[in-house]
């Protein structure tokens, strides 16, 4: 197995590289960027769907359908399980 460089977009590595990593030990695996592209990419499509005439008070922080910020919410999430499942922690924190 061969792993990419430390600074490379953790999109670049393989889920099947990942689950070789921790089978082989790796116990820290950075995914702030993946989280940060998904977080952006969610925002972009969100505010596209607005369209040119929104009203800011409506999409953002309004709670309302159209608000990226429940978009960006929702995407983070998404990739966040993604990861618990693909590295093994799904369901084993009590109390969540």
């Amino acid at each position: 197995m061969r792993l990419r460089s430390a600074s490379a977009r953790p999109t670049s590595v393989s889920r099947d590289d990942l689950r070789e990593a921790i089978r082989r030990g790796v116990r820290k695996i950075n995914v702030g960027s993946a989280l940060k592209s998904a977080a952006i990419e969610s925002m972009r499509a969100a505010l596209a769907d607005a369209g040119p005439g929104y009203n800011p008070y409506e999409v953002i922080g309004s709670g309302l359908p159209n608000d990226v910020m429940i978009a960006c919410r929702q995407a983070v999430k998404r990739v966040t399980q993604g990861y618990l499942e693909l590295f093994g922690s799904a369901g084993k924190a009590e109390g969540f």
